[in-house]
């Protein structure tokens, strides 16, 4: 017969364990024996108190009697931890599970110490651990949604969400998290059907019902969003977030001047916060190009960035990314220069990459019309990968020992890339189908794709960068990055980015191929030499090319223009800017007109 665990989880039994007596003498002064069960309550009311110095003498006491006691180490390591010393911490509370600790508030404590260390991924797995041995545990679920989605980790965000909403449907937040997981995954079906149920139990709950309208505002299905809008405007009037959303629909369905009455209504407000104030001048920037009022435009952009910055404070910086294209352009002569593309088949990825506001998402609607294909849009295998090789190398894969590691045995990351692909097509019913991959980043990770897939297509596309610069300029974006809030700054950007790209371009392994944005937007189609080239690589064409059949979803800042035909006024745009772009942000991207021809 099996000897049943002690309850602190060691697999000794409780008399070989918690059931043996100890001398407590050396911390309360009294010559009386206590169980080790007891000695365990001492120390955890020692911690609570903040008496380490007594807490440490008591667990001495417990581990030289049971040697590894899991829930002594833990609770040493949550001393440590409170005194200072995480990774002493992080190393003790390993050790009490590897010991046989199960114990839901230990996992939870541990994801909040790895978590403030960097490590997401492992916070994410404990607390995952944690709501399967608690599953009433609220504060778990609730950390692991809010850590996965402030790690753009929104298939396991989902997981999170769908149990707060499922356990405690009563709170309104928890249908909202959960429609915006599905939202973030493009799962927009699912998301409103989340949220109409989430309104079946909070009927006319306004966040809920300005959450479904924005969904539907995306689909474009303006009507239905403008009704729910209207009802909440009834309601509150001023309410920032449905005024806004309210004049973007106006402006979409043509009716300017409605747009503009709805957004000055509110633009005198002393009210508004910085994430308002970026949202108005967000919409009134895309109001004034429309409008053609290009002074006015550029104005509210630079008011929308200023915002932004004050909102969501700028991260990273060029010398980061220099430092990190270096050792990605240093690894990549590491590459097995006889290597072949034998691997190659129609199953392997095609990756669209370029600079953001390229024209990458017109290009991903017109390769999903053409060839049978499934497109996982922006997403995130390959930095997903990323975080998973510097949690097992504990170093990136741009170091030389890591990616020599890497080549030694490709085979092991491809499966796990692929699950990650896979995770995506299961949920769209297309497993079968050629993958499509638009995170545009990808393009500084060529080396990476050249060692895991080889025989995969990387696809550039190249765009005359002073549009790309106003592009981006005039772009919401809802990240901290700092590569789009300010003209110079993008610049820089954009002019090291290509430079990077022509110096990695003819890696081994992988094919690199480019296409210009104006070419696709003057003939409206891909051009044929390109279609004939993935035709016979990566993807096999459509009978029939699909039309617009359906709205083509995505979640890029270019939604808009995609809803509808190709269209030329996006071509030398920049040239209703030029007198008002400072010149040294011509002088940095002089040297890559050059390169690709391109004319002020």
């Amino acid at each position: 017969m099996a000897l049943k665990p002690c309850v602190c989880g060691n697999p000794l039994g409780l008399a070989n364990c918690c059931g043996k007596k100890i001398k407590s003498k050396p911390w309360t002064g009294v010559p009386v024996k206590k169980t080790v069960r007891e000695a365990i309550d001492d120390l955890t009311l020692y911690i609570q108190h903040r008496q380490l110095d007594k807490a440490a003498v008591v667990a001495d006491a417990i581990l030289s009697k049971i040697p590894n006691h899991p829930k002594a180490n833990y609770l040493l390591g949550m001393s440590a931890f409170l005194q200072g010393q995480p990774q002493q911490a992080q190393q003790l509370i390993a050790k009490a599970f590897e010991a046989g600790l199960k114990d839901a508030a230990a996992h939870l404590n541990y994801a909040n110490i790895v978590g403030q260390m960097g490590r997401e991924d492992l916070a994410l797995e404990h607390l995952l651990i944690a709501v399967e041995v608690q599953p009433g545990l609220k504060q778990a679920w609730v950390m692991g949604a809010q850590i996965a989605q402030a790690n753009g980790d929104h298939e396991s965000a989902l997981k999170f969400t769908n149990g707060l909403m499922t356990q405690w449907p009563e709170e309104s937040a928890y249908w909202k998290l959960a429609s915006d997981s599905l939202h973030a995954l493009i799962r927009d079906e699912e998301a409103i059907d989340v949220l109409e149920k989430g309104l079946s139990h909070h009927p006319g709950q306004p966040e809920l019902e300005l959450a479904l309208a924005g969904i539907l505002e995306l689909r474009h299905e303006l009507t239905k969003a403008s009704e729910i809008v209207d009802r909440l405007l009834q309601a509150q009037p001023a309410w920032p977030e449905a005024v806004i959303l309210a004049a973007r629909i106006a402006r979409r369905e043509g009716q300017l001047d409605k747009a503009q009455v709805s957004l000055e209504s509110i633009e005198a407000s002393r009210t508004l916060d910085d994430s308002q104030k970026n949202l108005l001048n967000a919409e009134f920037t895309l109001l004034y190009a429309k409008q053609e009022a290009f002074e006015k435009a550029w104005e509210s952009a630079k008011r929308m960035n200023q915002a932004a910055r004050r909102c969501r404070p700028p991260q990273g910086n060029l010398e980061q990314l220099s430092n990190f294209l270096t050792g990605v352009e240093k690894v990549s002569g590491l590459l097995d220069l006889t290597g072949d593309n034998s691997e190659a088949s129609l199953l392997s990825p095609l990756y669209v990459t370029g600079f953001p506001r390229v024209g990458s998402t017109l290009i991903e609607k017109l390769l999903l019309q053409q060839f049978n294909c499934t497109s996982v849009s922006e997403s995130d295998a390959v930095p997903r990968l990323e975080k998973r090789l510097f949690s097992h190398f504990g170093k990136p894969w741009w170091e030389e020992a890591v990616f020599r590691d890497v080549l030694s045995d490709p085979g092991r990351w491809k499966k796990e890339l692929s699950h990650f692909y896979r995770t995506h097509q299961d949920t769209n019913q297309a497993s079968t189908q050629s993958i499509l991959d638009k995170n545009l980043f990808n393009s500084m990770r060529v080396p990476l794709l050249s060692a895991v897939v080889p025989g995969a297509i990387v696809l550039r596309v190249v765009r005359h960068p002073l549009d790309t610069l106003i592009s981006n300029f005039f772009a919401n974006f809802m990240s901290p990055d700092s590569w789009h809030t300010d003209v110079l700054e993008t610049a820089n950007y954009i002019a090291v980015a290509d430079a990077h790209w022509s110096r990695i371009k003819d890696v081994q392994g992988i094919r690199c191929l480019e296409v210009r944005y104006e070419e696709i937007v003057r003939s409206g189609q891909l051009p044929e030499t390109l279609t004939k080239e993935l035709a016979g690589s990566w993807a096999s064409p459509r009978e029939a090319p699909e039309q617009e059949t359906c709205v083509h979803q995505t979640r890029t800042a270019s939604y808009e223009q995609v809803q509808g035909g190709v269209h030329s006024k996006s071509v030398n745009n920049f040239r209703h800017y030029l007198p008002l772009i400072d010149k040294r942000v011509i002088e940095i991207l002089e040297p890559m007109m050059a390169r690709w021809d391109y004319a002020l």
